[in-house]
Formats: structure tokens, sequence, C-alpha cells
């Protein structure tokens, strides 16, 4: 039967959203909702691809199309995350999406395509897989199994937030408080040099989303140090936004806002806890082990269409490093506010 490849509006998105729901292999980003998110925001097009075998569909592919005058103009599934590319049920579907995708770049005049699959699926596209590593476990059935299966040296940590906890001064609150948590990890990113989204991107999360978004706060004698935004995506949670005060590091209230995440999750039947990416060489690369997860590198893969190697778009890259120091050193107000503007261009 003869393949055929859509690039869907977004009043017709029904048939697209319930294939990535019913996709084993899809993650959060694929859904449709989050590259919409990315259009409403930032204002980058989105493009849904859909291979159709006659009216069955076998294969999506969200893109966003990125213009920065920092970092060119691109085409990535799925800008702004850590996952995404082609999602499909046959090879036949996935080379076509990745040969439409292609001519798409040639179109649209962009340096390349970035596909953020866990796993390289494109023979003759090229990959990086020496920049990020991944990391997920299994959830146990209880949360005493899950805390005997964390490796010793981080259960100390966290039976330390535990006596915080029973005695009264560290909290954990469950809700949707988009306002408490972006203060704290508008602060925090200031802290580390980093540019913040701006607090539209929050709220239209849990707006989108619902119940497959979770905020978290800890308060560490009244005052919130810790803010965690999760999501859940079939039977996986992943801990995505994280931000804490430095007083956050006494408390073990990251360990305790964690820990906490993995029992709800636990209560909500999820099976998987996704720790999300790390740079090799990053902080949070050891941390996460620490955590009894072992890594495993991500095989991003790219189509160079006027670009003449594998892009390094992130705030860490050294071309960058001048100007981030100095964005440590601004008034929080106007970091975060600062932030809301050059955010987007790090797609």
């Amino acid at each position: 039967m003869t393949l055929s490849i859509d690039n869907v509006s977004q009043d017709q998105l029904e048939p697209f959203n319930d294939f990535v729901l019913s996709h084993p292999d899809s993650v959060f980003f694929h859904r449709p909702g989050w590259s919409a998110l990315v259009e409403e925001v930032y204002g980058y097009k989105a493009f849904y691809l859909q291979a159709m075998r006659g009216s069955q569909i076998v294969g999506v592919l969200p893109l966003s199309l990125i213009t920065s005058p920092l970092t060119g103009r691109a085409l990535i599934s799925s800008a702004f995350s850590v996952g995404g590319g082609i999602l499909s049920s046959d090879e036949d579907a996935r080379s076509a999406l990745a040969d439409y995708a292609a001519n798409l770049a040639k179109e649209h005049n962009v340096s390349y395509v970035e596909l953020r699959s866990e796993k390289a699926t494109i023979g003759n596209w090229p990959q990086k897989t020496d920049v990020y590593a991944g990391f997920h476990k299994p959830l146990e059935q209880t949360e005493d199994e899950m805390l005997t299966a964390i490796p010793r040296k981080r259960r100390a940590e966290i039976r330390k937030a535990f006596k915080f906890a029973d005695e009264g001064s560290l909290v954990c609150h469950n809700g949707s408080d988009v306002d408490r948590f972006y203060a704290l990890y508008a602060r925090a990113l200031r802290d580390l040099g980093t540019p913040v989204f701006p607090k539209k991107f929050a709220e239209q999360l849990v707006a989108r989303f619902g119940d497959d978004v979770s905020i978290a706060s800890v308060e560490y004698q009244g005052k919130p140090v810790s803010a965690l935004i999760s999501f859940y995506h079939h039977d996986r949670v992943m801990p995505y936004y994280v931000g804490a005060l430095p007083e956050a590091r006494h408390a073990r209230a990251f360990d305790y806002i964690y820990w906490n995440q993995m029992c709800e999750a636990i209560e909500r039947g999820a099976k998987v806890f996704d720790f999300g990416r790390s740079k090799f060489d990053a902080g949070s690369f050891g941390y996460k082990k620490t955590w009894g997860i072992e890594p495993v590198p991500l095989e991003y893969q790219y189509h160079l269409q006027t670009a003449s190697q594998i892009p390094n778009v992130n705030p860490n890259n050294p071309k960058y490093a001048l100007a981030l120091k100095v964005w440590k050193k601004l008034p929080v107000p106007v970091a975060t506010f600062g932030g809301s503007l050059i955010a987007r261009h790090f797609a």
C-alpha cells in the first residue's frame, strides 16, 4: 500500500496525538502539545509530519523551526527538550519521514535537522553520542523497596532529610503552584549563569497537560528552598525542571524532593523513573549515578543541510562562557526578565 507523508495542521492533530499515546516508544516530547506550546510561547513554527499507509498512521515526527540570530536556523525534534525524533511502526515510514524532514530543511534554508532520539534510527545521518547521557531506572512497588534499591551513600543522605522532616523543619508540598516554582527556578538559574524561560511557559505546561505535569516544592524552616516540575507519560515519570537555593544543600532538599517525586510516582502506578539527561562532564552526571542509575549515551542524529559540522548549541558552549559569567552577577529581577528574552535561543 502506498506510503504518504502529510504536514498536519493543528486542528487535525487528534489522530497524531492518539498515535503518540499508543506507541510504546513515545516520550512526553513527542506529544503535539509540546511543539504547540513552543510555538505559542516562542513563536517557532511547528510542523507535524504524519506518515500514512492508506488510512492508517504508521509514523509521526514533530519539528520546530528555530530561527535565531545567535544560533541560526534549524529544525529540531523536539525543541527545548531532551527527547523526540521519529516515532514509527516500520522502517519504511521512518525513512520517508527522515527524507521529508531533509526536504523541509532545504525548503526553509536551515543549517541542520536535529533528532533527539535516545537511539539512532537513520542509518546515513551522523550522530552525536559523546555529549549527553540519559538516566532511567525501574521504580519499585513500595517506598521501602525503593529506599533499599538506592545505593548506601545516597540512602544515608535521604535519611538525613527524613530526620529534618521528622523534626518538622523540612516539608514537601505537591500541587500546581507555578509562582513558587518559578521564583525558585529563576533564582537558581541566575546563580548558575543560565537564562530562564518565561513564566508563561510553565503556566501553559500546567494548562495544556493537566495532571501529566506535577509541581513540587520543599520548605526548610518555613522558607521555600527547592522546586521541581515533573512529567508523566505512559508508565514513566521524568523530573525535568528543578531549582534550589543555597540553603537546600544543608537541608538535603534536592534528595528529599526527588525522593518525594518517586513516592508520588509509585502511588500513581508509574514503573520507570527517568532522570533526564546530563552532559558527561557535568556535576549532575555524577549526582545521578549516586542514585544507582547507569548512564546511557544518547544518540542524537543530524541532517547537515548547510552546516559543515554537528552543532554545539547549549549555554555551556565555551563561546558563551564570558556572557554567562556576567549573568551570574545580575540582580535576580533583571536576570529573570532578560532570561525570558534570551532562553529562546537555546532550543
